[in-house]
């Protein structure tokens, strides 16, 4: 077992009651009114955390167009499919951060009420982003402080749990900002983090740019998305930038999980061209205490289909991440920037009862992670064990 936090060799038994972990410890008898299920020669992890996902986005070769066109009905079905992978490989969490007319929390509402139906979801809503910004499409524009203010107002009249803010320019908005570009100054952001505290929520910045990266770090941010502190050219995260971000526990959130993204023929050139100074950044982050959470991006194209967080472990590791820290960073470290770190990312009592098994030891064998046995939801099997999977 991998509990969340350290490896457990030898048999394990973890009783679950009413959905939560009750006890965790070596087999010892039960009694006969208590179900057992023997899941033999596997591995037991916490159910995987993507602390980064968009579930109404279909990871096609045209996600944007699908998600900016498509009518509610079509992104509900969209985000329960989406859902509906995820969970199948023992994702059993998911931070929603960017969806289209609040879909992603209906579904939330309605996987609360029956939580073996899918995976818990943290609901964003719309981002918000400036007039022509980066995924304006989603619905989330507001650049004056009236419009910004009222942002916020309607986030939380539609009961999201974290307010989610375009710092930079994206790659998927090619006539907006550059990926490296400010799209708010510090002013606004302080604005935007000011009331998302004043109404209860946690704020996060999507932030390739080292400018925007920094100026939400000093706005309040809770969490920085991708975090690549992109310059024009490289990537760079100076020294007093970097004693900042760990003063203030800013989390960090990188999203590299994806299929073939090895293969340069699978990388965006401006990835490409900063690849090693992004190492570095990342590098010197670690150096200093701050473990990013390990998460997907998931739907924004064919590389980042909606499971791909339980294939990743193989380029967490040649990352230079050593097995363990992977797995926390996809299990307890993004649970915390969930901000459900109190029940979930950790095989512990009192934390809820996702849990997933998989064939193999992924010690040995990273790839054992993608082989999956059986996953727990809320206590209830929704992937029974199944010969040769």
């Amino acid at each position: 077992m991998f509990d969340g936090s350290s490896w457990h060799d030898g048999p394990v038994q973890v009783l679950v009651t009413e959905g939560k972990i009750a006890a965790v410890g070596d087999p010892a008898p039960l009694p006969e009114t208590v179900e057992l299920l023997d899941l033999g020669e596997t591995t037991l992890l916490p159910g995987l955390v993507d602390a980064h996902t968009h579930l109404t986005w279909d990871a096609g070769p045209d996600a944007v167009a699908r998600v900016s066109t498509g009518s509610r009905e079509e992104l509900m079905a969209q985000a329960r499919r989406s859902a509906s992978a995820a969970l199948a490989v023992g994702i059993t969490t998911v931070r929603d951060l960017g969806d289209r007319d609040y879909v992603s929390v209906e579904l939330r509402d309605e996987f609360r009420a029956d939580p073996s139906s899918g995976p818990e979801i943290i609901a964003s809503g719309p981002p918000v982003t400036i007039r022509g910004g980066h995924c304006g499409f989603l619905g989330g524009e507001a650049e004056t402080p009236a419009e910004l203010a009222q942002a916020v107002e309607d986030r939380l009249a539609h009961g999201v749990d974290v307010i989610k803010v375009m710092a930079t320019g994206g790659e998927m908005t090619p006539a907006g900002l550059k990926p490296y570009q400010s799209q708010y100054d510090l002013v606004r952001l302080t604005a935007l983090a000011d009331a998302a505290h004043r109404g209860g929520l946690p704020i996060t910045a999507h932030a390739h740019g080292a400018a925007g990266a920094v100026d939400a770090i000093r706005a309040g941010f809770d969490c920085i998305e991708h975090a690549g502190f992109w310059t024009e050219t490289s990537a760079v995260l100076p020294p007093a930038d970097l004693e900042a971000l760990v003063a203030r526990g800013t989390l960090v959130v990188a999203t590299p999980a994806g299929r073939g993204l090895f293969d340069p023929a699978f990388v965006p050139p401006a990835i490409a061209a900063r690849f090693a100074a992004m190492m570095d950044v990342f590098a010197s982050m670690r150096a200093a205490g701050v473990t990013p959470a390990y998460a997907s991006d998931a739907g924004i194209g064919p590389v980042k289909p909606h499971d791909v967080l339980a294939f990743s472990l193989p380029r967490a590791v040649a990352s230079g991440l050593s097995v363990a820290d992977a797995l926390r960073a996809m299990t307890i470290v993004a649970a915390r920037a969930c901000g459900a770190d109190d029940r979930k990312g950790r095989i512990k009592t009192g934390h809820d009862a996702d849990l997933l098994a998989v064939v193999g030891d992924p010690r040995i064998d990273a790839d054992a992670l993608a082989h999956t046995h059986t996953v727990v939801r809320a206590g209830v099997v929704v992937r029974p064990a199944e010969a040769g999977c």
